[in-house]
């Protein structure tokens, strides 16, 4: 299924900015530009889903921690069975 939605990044390893352009560094954490994930409002499962995955990847977000980021951007009614899910037997046998 295509979203019609492409999203070019780069990995913040690859390209740092500079005065005269950009150059290749291994050494910093400093990103060439901001990714913005909107919130998520039931809508659009597998585009969401696709840019979540480019988001996470782009910041580096350790394993543990993904959750927590996407959670974050949910709103509406996903933000409700998020708080259900957690406080939920199935949420809790997770943690």
């Amino acid at each position: 299924m295509s979203t019609g939605l492409l999203i070019h990044y780069y990995p913040a390893s690859s390209m740092m900015p500079t005065s005269s352009g950009f150059h290749s560094s291994h050494h910093s954490n400093m990103k060439p530009m901001k990714l913005d994930l909107p919130r998520f409002y039931a809508k659009d499962h597998y585009g969401w889903l696709a840019m979540v995955e480019c988001f996470l990847e782009y910041y580096e977000v350790d394993e543990p921690r993904k959750v927590m980021v996407a959670a974050m951007h949910l709103g509406g009614d996903a933000v409700l069975w998020m708080k259900w899910y957690e406080a939920s037997d199935l949420g809790q046998a997770r943690l």
